[in-house]
C-alpha cells in the first residue's frame, strides 16, 4: 500500500528520473514502467536518502538535552514511542513501557535516557481519553525530577541520534535514520512489514514484545554485548548504501 501510494505508476510514468532509496523501491518503480526503463527512456537510480548526509555531519556532536551534558554517561539511550493507539497505524508501546523506564533508569544510574515521544503523542493521548491533561503534566514532571532522564521536545533529533548508543522505538520512520549509524536498535513488537527492505532490516534489530524482553535486551547491550553487530553493519550497507555524507552530491551529479 505504501509503495503503491508513494510511487503510483500514473506519477512515475511521467518522470524521467526516479531516485529509489533501496532495491525494493528500485524494482517496484521499474516494474511500473518495464519497457521504457529497459530502453533507458526512464531512469531509476538507487541512491540512499540525502538526509543521511545530515546525520554524518552530526558525528562527534554531544547532542542536546542529555541529563549530564558536562560528563558523558556510560550509555546514552533514546526511547521514541509512537503517537497513536490505532493498531492499523502501528500502535504505541508508550503505556506498556512508561513506568518500566523510570524503574530501569533508577537501577542504572550510569546511563542517561532521553524520552522523545512523537510530537503528536500527548495531544492525541488526551484526545482519545488514554490520558488526562493532568496525567500528562505529572508524567513530564516525573521526567524532570529523575536525575538521568530528560524529555526531548525539540524538532531536531539527528544530533542526539549521532551521540546516542541505543535506540528503543516503536514503528517509525526515524528508526532507519538511527540504523545508518550502525548502532543497536531495539524494536518494540511489530505487526506489519511494508516491503522487503524493511523486513530484512528487522533481522538487524533486537525485537522485543514485553517488559521482560526489553529489560533483558537493554541490560545485555549496557554490558557491551551486541551479538548482532556484524550482521547489522552488513545489512545496513546492503540496504541503505554507503552513507558517507555524499548522497546529495551523488544525486546532483
Amino acid at each position: 500500500y505504501i509503495l503503491k501510494t508513494c510511487f503510483s505508476k500514473y506519477f512515475v510514468s511521467n518522470c524521467y528520473m526516479v531516485f529509489a532509496e533501496n532495491a525494493s523501491v528500485e524494482a517496484y518503480c521499474k516494474k511500473q514502467m518495464p519497457l521504457s526503463s529497459r530502453l533507458g527512456l526512464h531512469k531509476v537510480i538507487k541512491t540512499p536518502f540525502p538526509r543521511f548526509d545530515l546525520l554524518k555531519e552530526c558525528e562527534g556532536n554531544r547532542g542536546c538535552g542529555w541529563p549530564h551534558q558536562d560528563e558523558r554517561a556510560e550509555k546514552q539511550i533514546i526511547w521514541t514511542p509512537r503517537w497513536t493507539l490505532d493498531e492499523k497505524l502501528g500502535g504505541t508501546n508508550f503505556f506498556n513501557f512508561k513506568d518500566f523506564f523510570f524503574e530501569f533508569a533508577d537501577a542504572h544510574r550510569e546511563c542517561d535516557f532521553l524520552f522523545r515521544p512523537h510530537p503528536l503523542a500527548f495531544d492525541n493521548f488526551v484526545k482519545v481519553g488514554a490520558m488526562t491533561q493532568e496525567e500528562v503534566l505529572e508524567y513530564k514532571k516525573r521526567c524532570g525530577n529523575t536525575e538521568n532522564i530528560c524529555l526531548d521536545t525539540r524538532k531536531e533529533y539527528l544530533d542526539n541520534f549521532a551521540s546516542a548508543d541505543i535506540l528503543v522505538s516503536d514503528m517509525s520512520g526515524v528508526v532507519v535514520d538511527f540504523a545508518v549509524t550502525g548502532k543497536p536498535v531495539i524494536f518494540c513488537s511489530y505487526k506489519e512489514i511494508f516491503n522487503d527492505a524493511n523486513k530484512k532490516l528487522m533481522d538487524a534489530y533486537y525485537v522485543v514484545h514485553n517488559v521482560q524482553e526489553l529489560k533483558d535486551t537493554l541490560e545485555m547491550l549496557c554490558r557491551g554485548e551486541d551479538p548482532k553487530s556484524s550482521m547489522r553493519q552488513e545489512i545496513v550497507r546492503e540496504l541503505l548504501g554507503n552513507c558517507n555524507g555524499g548522497n546529495g552530491q551523488k544525486i546532483l551529479e
